[in-house]
């Protein structure tokens, strides 16, 4: 019910009248409830996981949308026209994903066959007043991930703001590094630098769906050492020094 001076209650501080569910045709009404005419009452919906509430009165006739951006209606007598038709539209967050995979041929795309690497941490964050990603350390975190089995990841739990610019840092897993940025000219290619951290992107521009990160295993090498054998038992033992400029093939 609406507070005394005919407004909503703050989000969460008003105690409900009743509590319903949609149906399978969205369609929702409080009908075990006798609410008294003259009263003033508003709506709660609580908007689902990963969409957010559309425009709210906009199209001046009972199709519209009927709450802002919280959920939340304006207060209206129930013996008033159109209370039969206290609405909510949704529309998908924006929202920022992509992948992480292994770059067999280190050429800074995700070719066909080309494993996908599970279980990194993927962290997003605002970019500076600049446009540009912050110096590393100095950007507070909006939201942290991990990529999953098929080395996917997202940031669905949250509803991203269109035209705000947003960067992804992933932390390259030891033993690899990451491979060339942007030269595939499509949504293959690898959007890291090398240390993991993206150019910014709008989450309602594409390609946001698809940033991703190509890594490649660091090189494996071959190394030892020359000395003298002093005492000629095949072993490198204490004292015995060292032999430079050897040429090695």
């Amino acid at each position: 019910e609406c507070g005394p001076d005919g407004n909503p209650s703050p989000i969460g501080e008003g105690t409900a009248v009743a509590t319903t569910t949609t149906d399978a045709d969205g369609q929702y009404t409080f009908a075990d409830t006798c609410l008294t005419p003259g009263s003033s009452y508003y709506v709660e919906f609580d908007l689902p996981s990963g969409y957010q509430a559309i425009e709210q009165d906009v199209c001046g006739d009972p199709n519209e949308s009927d709450a802002n951006s919280e959920g939340q209606t304006e207060c209206i007598d129930p013996s008033d026209s159109p209370s039969d038709d206290i609405d909510l539209g949704v529309e998908p967050c924006e929202t920022i994903s992509g992948e992480v995979f292994i770059d067999d041929n280190s050429n800074g795309c995700d070719d066909e066959g080309e494993a996908p690497v599970s279980g990194v941490e993927v962290t997003l964050y605002e970019c500076g007043p600049d446009g540009n990603p912050l110096p590393v350390g100095e950007a507070p975190a909006v939201a942290t991930t991990m990529t999953d089995a098929d080395g996917q990841y997202s940031f669905d739990t949250l509803c991203l703001d269109a035209g705000t610019l947003y960067y992804v840092e992933f932390a390259i897993p030891s033993g690899f590094t990451a491979t060339v940025e942007d030269v595939c000219g499509d949504d293959t290619e690898s959007d890291a630098n090398t240390e993991g951290i993206t150019e910014c992107v709008d989450p309602s521009d594409p390609p946001s769906d698809d940033i991703d990160l190509g890594i490649t295993p660091d090189c494996e090498t071959i190394s030892g050492e020359v000395w003298i054998d002093n005492n000629l038992d095949g072993c490198h033992d204490e004292g015995e020094s060292p032999v430079s400029d050897v040429t090695v093939t």
